[in-house]
C-alpha cells in the first residue's frame, strides 16, 4: 500500500563457505532463532485466535465448543506457546 514504509534490517554473519556449499554471490535465507525455552506448553499458530483485544483458543466444556482465553509467550512460524488459560491434555480446535 501507498504510505507505508518497510524496513529490512542487515545482518552480519560469519560464514565457512567450504562447510555449507556456498560460494562469494550467491544468496541464502535463513532463520534466526532468538530465545528457546524448554518444558512449555505449545500449540499450532493455526489454534489461537485474537479478536477484540483477546486472545483465546476453541475447546471442548461440558461437550460444548468455547472459547478459552489464553495468555501467549513466545512463537514461532508454526508454534506459540501458551503461559496461562490452558492444561496440558486439553482438546483445542485448529485450523490447518
Amino acid at each position: 500500500q501507498s504510505g507505508q514504509t518497510v524496513r529490512i534490517p542487515n545482518a552480519i554473519v560469519d560464514v565457512s563457505f567450504d562447510q555449507v556449499g556456498m560460494q562469494m554471490g550467491m544468496l541464502a535465507r535463513v532463520n534466526i532463532t532468538l530465545q528457546v525455552k524448554d518444558d512449555v506448553l505449545k500449540i499450532p499458530v493455526t489454534a489461537v485466535r485474537d479478536m477484540n483485544e483477546r486472545t483465546f483458543v476453541e475447546t471442548i466444556v461440558s461437550e460444548q465448543r468455547r472459547s478459552l482465553p489464553v495468555t501467549t509467550g513466545i512463537r514461532s512460524d508454526s508454534e506459540i506457546e501458551i503461559l496461562s488459560g490452558l492444561d496440558e491434555g486439553q482438546t483445542i480446535f485448529a485450523t490447518p
